[in-house]
């Protein structure tokens, strides 16, 4: 197994493949459709990464952070292993985390368009001030979740656990739209 630690990381290895990252810092760099197999990033960073539509089977990230990074259309759940990683002021549009593990995810000041949470257990996550526009959440745990200044979400609380979530005004009368009740705001 190849191996990297505490180095500034500016271009890709040529073998993505049996590759432990620990510390490591991704900066700037185009990961766009590349396939990582079998590789560890362990106490990672990402800023200003491209990593839209790259597969990562077999991968673990533990404490990993992405910052400012597009990171779109990506099947988290082919990862063998995602421990405490967050997102910050990045795109995760169409990404794929169903029935996953995720409690403690952090999603903030990001774009989660048409990502798929579907029974994933998302307990104490922060999606704060995030565009989840068309974003499925469906039978998902998110009990404690914080929803505050998220945005274009659509949560069915028959079929969501929402308990002590946490949601802003007025986004959170969305809630109401499964029930198929009519609000009189006059």
């Amino acid at each position: 197994m190849e191996y990297f630690e505490e180095e500034v990381i500016t271009s890709l290895p040529e073998n993505k493949t049996d590759i432990e990252f620990t510390e490591c810092n991704f900066m700037n760099l185009d990961f766009e459709e590349s396939f990582f197999t079998n590789c560890l990033f362990i106490d990672c960073k990402f800023t200003s990464c491209n990593i839209s539509n790259s597969r990562f089977p077999g991968c673990t990230f533990r404490d990993s952070s992405f910052k400012g990074c597009k990171v779109v259309g990506i099947n988290w759940t082919e990862a063998s292993n995602l421990v405490s990683f967050n997102f910050d002021d990045c795109q995760i549009n169409y990404s794929v985390f169903l029935g996953m593990k995720l409690d403690n995810f952090v999603c903030t000041n990001s774009q989660a368009k048409s990502c798929d949470f579907s029974e994933a257990s998302l307990k104490s996550a922060d999606f704060s001030k995030t565009d989840l526009s068309e974003t499925n959440f469906h039978h998902a745990n998110c009990e404690k979740a914080s929803f505050s200044g998220a945005i274009q979400y659509y949560i069915d609380p028959s079929v969501t656990k929402l308990k002590d979530a946490t949601f802003s005004f007025p986004e959170a009368m969305s809630l109401l739209n499964s029930f198929k009740i009519k609000i009189d705001n006059s």
